[in-house]
């Protein structure tokens, strides 16, 4: 448990200066960004919401078409990687753009 701990403290450590939250649910972190859910955290892996950045390394796990789960898996590996910081406040940005008001 505390190396869990120890990986989300590292990945929120790298995206400091970013409005990052991180809330607890269940096993997993969910991950905001600008008060927009960007991804999840859990055993030491981000899952980043796929909104078709092209520029992310071809190493890294990218959902096809038909998969139900739309979610780049990014290991602590990338977590210092330059491109992390703009993959999440885009990520955010196109969550906000592309936000659904649903009216009861």
């Amino acid at each position: 448990m505390k190396q869990k701990q120890r990986s989300l403290e590292f990945l929120l450590s790298c995206l400091e200066g970013l409005n990052i939250r991180a809330k607890k649910i269940f096993l997993y972190y969910r991950l905001s960004c600008d008060d927009e859910v960007v991804g999840w955290f859990s055993d030491g892996v981000l899952k980043l919401r796929d909104v078709g950045l092209g520029y992310l390394p071809g190493t890294i796990y990218r959902p096809g078409p038909a998969a139900l789960v739309n979610e780049v898996r990014i290991e602590a590996i990338y977590f210092e990687a330059e491109w992390l910081r703009r993959a999440i406040l885009e990520t955010a940005a196109y969550q906000k753009a592309h936000r659904r008001i649903y009216q009861a």
